[in-house]
């Protein structure tokens, strides 16, 4: 027999006519997905808090047993700081957190290989001062539309893989990275993100990018004004083949030491090529630095043409792109 419960949902009372904010970790899961029994649901997390099942039955421990497999509403009160999946346990039976309420991202990987988890929680969970990491926090997830501009991330300097291959994503990542994060590697892979404000982004700190924003479908409106990149960017921006570098001409690059194929497959337009040739010619940029800018061009005979050649000639620059109109 397949249940379908929503029982578990507590009741939350506020004073002054409105409803206070639900202070529980609420998430559903479906028992018959892979992972233990199909009828049963096993937290990845310390015993200890009070838990609704959502069937009726509440008790501290982190494995309960259905009378019947399907979905289920699961509420646990409390401060929750111990839970990780970390790609192993009921990983595919979690399908949505609706309400984050005291839940802690405690440690680097603690939904990574959620397949079908989707979030549509409109609060925040608490990234805690003993967490430096959000490495592989949703890899490989089922996200949508989560709106993490309104997360503070202020204790976080590992990015790697966070949000990768979320496939379905549509989401908000502005105002995410600070200047204490220095890994961002393979970050956003595979996630569309559209034409966000990534001017919104200090990336001062930051000095590997490997693959961070590859294949992300950047629209022709995405802003990367006022960035002051280091270390390797190798493979940041590949293959997006909308973004058109709005803002690349105000980077600061002197603390880049490696690009490669950073931006192959973009449509970076010949205004804002011109415009990032120059610029970045008049910074007296790092020596013998190997890049792609896919195939954008340049006017010849302009200004731009002459700092391209400047970049090669003085600075050892070699250049992929293509050519000049």
């Amino acid at each position: 027999m397949i249940g379908s419960s929503k029982i578990g949902l507590r009741p939350i009372r506020g004073g002054g006519g409105g409803a206070a904010p639900n202070p529980d970790f609420v998430s559903t899961w479906d028992t018959t997905k892979a992972g233990s029994a199909s009828d049963t649901i096993v937290l990845p997390m310390t015993a200890g808090n009070t838990v609704h099942w959502g069937d009726g039955s509440s008790d501290t421990t982190n494995t309960h047993t259905y009378a019947s497999s399907g979905t289920y509403t699961v509420t646990i009160e409390g401060t929750v700081n111990t839970f990780r999946f970390a790609a192993a346990g009921d990983r595919l039976k979690i399908l949505d957190v609706s309400n984050w309420g005291g839940f802690d991202i405690w440690s680097d990987r603690v939904f990574q290989s959620c397949s079908n988890l989707d979030v549509t929680a409109t609060d925040s969970p608490i990234l805690t001062s003993s967490n430096l990491s959000a490495r592989s926090t949703f890899q490989q997830c089922n996200l949508t539309n989560v709106d993490f501009s309104t997360w503070d991330f202020s204790v976080c300097t590992n990015f790697f893989k966070f949000l990768n291959n979320n496939t379905s994503f549509s989401g908000n990542v502005e105002n995410i990275i600070h200047s204490g994060v220095t890994e961002a590697r393979q970050a956003f892979l595979n996630a569309p993100l559209g034409s966000p404000d990534l001017s919104t982004w200090d990336v001062s700190g930051i000095t590997s990018w490997q693959d961070s924003m590859r294949n992300c479908q950047l629209g022709a409106l995405t802003d990367v004004s006022g960035w002051i990149p280091k270390g390797n960017m190798t493979g940041a921006f590949l293959i997006n083949p909308d973004f058109e570098g709005l803002g690349l001409d105000t980077w600061t690059i002197g603390g880049i030491t490696a690009a490669g194929n950073t931006f192959s497959s973009t449509n970076i337009s010949t205004v804002n090529y011109d415009l990032l040739l120059v610029s970045w010619e008049a910074q007296a940029p790092p020596n013998a630095v190997a890049i792609s800018f896919g195939s954008a061009n340049y006017t010849i005979g302009s200004a731009a043409d002459t700092a391209r050649t400047s970049l090669i000639t003085t600075y050892g620059w070699t250049i992929t792109d293509g050519g000049g109109i």
